[in-house]
Formats: C-alpha cells, sequence, structure tokens
C-alpha cells in the first residue's frame, strides 16, 4: 500500500550522510536571481498549479536573468576590472537591444528568439525587441536554433530597424564548480550542503558503492497480471545475486489505455496491492531497497503536467 513518509531536512540529511537522498520535485528549493543585487536568492513564494497569466511572463524572465548572470562571468564576456592600457582587451561587450538605436558598427546581443509576427521572427531582452535577418550568417556554433531559445547574436542595426545578425551562437557552459561557487554555498537542490570537511568521507563512500545499482523501469502497466509475474522474475534473479539494487524506480503510466480505454484507478490499486505482497516475499530486496514511483500522464491527477505528484512507499 502507499503512506506518507516524514521527509527528512536539510540540515539532518547533511548531518546523516546518507547515500540516497530523494528530493520531491514540490519541495526542492527555487533559486532566483535579484538582478539589482546580482546575487541568487531563495524563492519562497508558494507555488500554485492554477498560477495567474503573469507566471509565465516570470519564468521566461528569470530564465533570461539566469542565463545573463552566467554570461556576464565568462571570462570571454566579462569587462576588465581596471581600464588601463595593460588590462584585457578581447573581451565581447554584451549590450542591451534598446541601446542598439544609439550605437553604431557591430554589436552583440543576448536574446530570446521570438515570432511576434507570423513569419518574422525576433530577438528580445528585458528592455525591448527587434526584427532580425539570420540570412547574412556567416559564423555560428554547432546547436539547434529554435524558437524561444537564448542566442548571443553579433551584428548590425540597419536603418529600417532590423538586427541583421553576422555571427550567431548560445551562451557558453560552466562548469559544476563554477556553478556552485556563484549561488556561494545555497542549497540548490534540496539534499543538504556537505561541510568541506566532510568530503572525503563522502568521496570515500563513492569509491565504496562499486557495486551499487539502480534499477528503472517504465510503462509498468499494474493492472496488466502479465506485469507482476515479470516484476517476479526481475526480483527472483536479483535475490541470488551477492547485492540487490539499492534503487528500483518504477514510471507510469501504471495503467494500460489499450486495455482498459482510460486509467481504472481501481485496477491500478489492486495491481499496487499485489506488487506490494510481491515484494514481501523478498527479504533481501524489502529490507535493502528503496522504491520510487513516477506517474505518467495517463495516470489519475489534478492536471495533464509534470512532474505529477506521488509520495509513497511500498509497505506490508
Amino acid at each position: 500500500m502507499c503512506t506518507d513518509t516524514q521527509e527528512p531536512t536539510s540540515t539532518q540529511i547533511a548531518a546523516n550522510m546518507s547515500p540516497l537522498v530523494l528530493v520531491n520535485a514540490f519541495q526542492a528549493p527555487r533559486l532566483a536571481y535579484d538582478t539589482a543585487r546580482k546575487s541568487f536568492y531563495i524563492d519562497t513564494s508558494i507555488p500554485s498549479l492554477t498560477a495567474e497569466a503573469e507566471s509565465k511572463i516570470a519564468m521566461y524572465k528569470g530564465r533570461f536573468d539566469m542565463l545573463h548572470q552566467r554570461v556576464l562571468r565568462n571570462k570571454l564576456f566579462s569587462r576588465p576590472i581596471l581600464q588601463l592600457k595593460q588590462a584585457r582587451r578581447d573581451f565581447i561587450e554584451i549590450v542591451p537591444l534598446q541601446s542598439l538605436v544609439s550605437s553604431k558598427g557591430v554589436k552583440a546581443v543576448l536574446g530570446l528568439i521570438s515570432q511576434l509576427e507570423d513569419g518574422c521572427y525576433y530577438v528580445e531582452d528585458d528592455t525591448g525587441n527587434k526584427p532580425i535577418d539570420l540570412s547574412k550568417v556567416t559564423e555560428q556554433t554547432t546547436g539547434l536554433f529554435t524558437e524561444n531559445c537564448v542566442i548571443i547574436a553579433e551584428g548590425i542595426l540597419r536603418t529600417d530597424g532590423v538586427f541583421e545578425v553576422r555571427a550567431l551562437g548560445f551562451p557558453p557552459m560552466e562548469t559544476r564548480e563554477e556553478s556552485l561557487d556563484s549561488v556561494r554555498g545555497m542549497d540548490a537542490f534540496g539534499a543538504g550542503i556537505i561541510p568541506t570537511d566532510e568530503m572525503p568521507k563522502v568521496l570515500a563512500a563513492e569509491q565504496g558503492a562499486q557495486q551499487e545499482m539502480f534499477v528503472v523501469l517504465s510503462d509498468v502497466f499494474l493492472e496488466v497480471p502479465e506485469t507482476i509475474e515479470r516484476i517476479k522474475n526481475i526480483f527472483d534473479a536479483y535475490e541470488t545475486q551477492p547485492s540487490v539494487p539499492s534503487l528500483f524506480i518504477f514510471m507510469g503510466n501504471f495503467s494500460d489505455a489499450r486495455v482498459s480505454g482510460a486509467s481504472n484507478t481501481a485496477k491500478v490499486r489492486e495491481g499496487f496491492a499485489r506488487l506490494a505482497d510481491l515484494v514481501g516475499k523478498y527479504e533481501r530486496i524489502q529490507a535493502e531497497s528503496t522504491f520510487l514511483f513516477m506517474p505518467g500522464m495517463g495516470d489519475p491527477g489534478l492536471s495533464d503536467m509534470l512532474p505529477r505528484y506521488v509520495k509513497c512507499v511500498i509497505s506490508t
């Protein structure tokens, strides 16, 4: 059966050094960037499944601000602190679209590709938008450029108000260490912060966990009797091994719409009950494995959106 469980806090997680931490997507910290203070902070506003229309605008702006600050931290786009003759001159200055009107020559902008008019593409940032002409692009980085993606474009603003792009690319990547340094010790994931003096223990634990296994199963139709039989075959195989998987991930849909025509909640519940009875027959798997269930789009829920909410453990 499914029972709610009390999730540990970030402090408890860091203290206990649990080798496996499951973070609820609905409870993970939401980092936001303050463009005025130029620093990250935890967004404590309460999310809602029935958010206002402005939330979509805020989502795109938040994503743009995140990429903007990352680009400006890259040495290729950061202005030298000391404006001396020996200071670095080989940087590319990112300018806002609004400033193109009063500037001349080739300029670089960071913006979102959008189609504000049918058949007419624009590049826009938080200061405005300009139509773009991509027919003159002579240099571009590898990648797929689509609507609503953020790009770095270098070109000139023509007299007709169109930004003629000469070079096109994506914002540069950065290492995990650089990203963590930018958030200055904030818990960006929800699994707790590991103190520096505890890192040797974590690395040693990783080296000693070479036999750890995760098993991922998708489209687990629990209402279909053959599914339980095949899961039993999997359990039989692992039960004879020196170690059993640390984590079983069951991904929906848990109901086969081709059989029932729609999700049958009663039959799915019966399927979970049969699965719980099956797990109870394997002592090692029951004692040493964790089960994570991720509902699919066809499973019962509040809306047709991901992630779907579920929090349960198998118990007997």
